[in-house]
């Protein structure tokens, strides 16, 4: 069963965008799950489906034009080595974590540490807005 999940605390133009661009995702078989308030928005996971060519690369690039948009700051964890383990056999699981990690940096993420930590958040990437 698909979980396709958007939490948010009132209705806007972003909200009701961000609600379009996740029923599309919906549509195509793409698990996703964001948590959404006052202009951040925390990836908590894409799932596409395993006979599936470019799903992931279509919801990002979606993702990220919402986010450019509206102002939103986007941030995620990346999976971390024994995360990568899918409990549903449907889902494509990444190879690695230096795939996802770079997969993510196509989308203009950032690593949360070193010269671009910030000690605000605790993911281990995000985005700001274009």
């Amino acid at each position: 069963m698909l979980s396709f999940k958007l939490y948010f605390e009132s209705l806007n133009k972003d909200e009701l965008e961000l609600n379009n661009l996740l029923n599309e995702a919906k549509g195509k078989g793409i698990d996703v799950f964001i948590y959404y308030k006052n202009k951040v928005a925390d990836l908590v996971h894409i799932r596409v489906p395993k006979d599936t060519s470019g799903l992931g690369t279509w919801v990002m690039d979606n993702l990220v034009r919402w986010a450019d948009d509206n102002k939103i700051f986007i941030k995620l964890s990346a999976a971390r080595k024994g995360d990568l383990r899918s409990k549903d056999s449907k889902y494509k699981v990444p190879s690695s974590n230096r795939r996802l990690v770079d997969f993510y940096k196509r989308f203009g993420f950032v690593l949360n540490k070193g010269r671009n930590k910030r000690y605000e958040i605790s993911d281990t990437m995000y985005r700001d807005p274009r």
